[in-house]
């Protein structure tokens, strides 16, 4: 009985709150009707009234009148409680009857149970109007105070972060005085002509200079040669002992 109870108790908590945002929505809807044509207020306002109206009955047919509920539920715990005393006051007057010498000991056993067991019933009925009795006090509390709608959670905007890169740092400016001085010098190769690549040259002449150089001409051929050669460049014949 209990956990039915409280199941009901569930039930009829969550149709108030039902209730509750319904009767909030058609507040708030009245106060927007001018941002929408009458035809669409109307039509969300015929839905949240029909609504509204299940909900409630649904409500009655569930929580029925818990204020008449409860005075007859009172009313019936006072009568069996009233009943249940007397089955004790009669179990006390088994007892004195037995205590005289009316009753024998088997009636008087007899007698005993049987107003026990009445009285187990009693208190099996009045066990199951308490539960009646704090369910329908707990509807009527829920009745008398509005129900609670719990608010929607809306996250708070996050702003956004804009990043500035770091400035990029100025490189100096050095005079060109400066750069002249701090640079070593830079020596120049000369650029040989395509023609004179794969010549080697001595070490102790330019090639302008081997232009000027006296030449040992070659007795056989006539070809000039230079100084230091061994045998002619055009015809290779010996030119060592000859002289320039």
């Amino acid at each position: 009985m209990a956990d039915e109870a409280e199941l009901l108790l569930q039930e009829l908590q969550r149709l108030e709150e039902t209730k509750a945002i319904l009767t909030e929505r058609l507040t708030k809807l009245e106060e927007k009707k001018n941002f929408t044509r009458p035809e669409i207020y109307e039509k969300v306002k015929t839905d949240y009234e029909a609504r509204l109206k299940e909900i409630s009955a649904e409500l009655q047919t569930k929580g029925g009148n818990i204020e008449s509920d409860l005075t007859r539920y009172e009313l019936e715990k006072e009568e069996l409680t009233k009943k249940k005393n007397r089955l004790k006051d009669d179990i006390d007057e088994i007892e004195l009857r037995h205590l005289v010498g009316e009753f024998e000991d088997d009636l008087k056993k007899t007698l005993e149970e049987e107003k026990n067991r009445e009285i187990a019933d009693y208190e099996t009925r009045l066990r199951e109007l308490n539960e009646k009795i704090v369910l329908g006090q707990k509807l009527f509390q829920m009745r008398q105070a509005p129900p609670v709608v719990k608010p929607k959670v809306e996250r708070e905007p996050v702003a956004e972060v804009s990043v500035v890169p770091p400035s990029p740092t100025p490189t100096p400016e050095i005079p060109v005085e400066t750069v002249a001085a701090v640079s070593p010098p830079v020596t120049l190769e000369p650029t040989l002509p395509k023609e004179d690549i794969g010549l080697e040259w001595p070490s102790s002449l330019t090639p302008a200079e081997d232009e000027d150089a006296e030449k040992l001409v070659c007795p056989k051929c006539g070809t000039p040669n230079r100084a230091d050669n061994w045998y002619c460049e055009k015809c290779g014949n010996e030119l060592l002992g000859i002289q320039i």
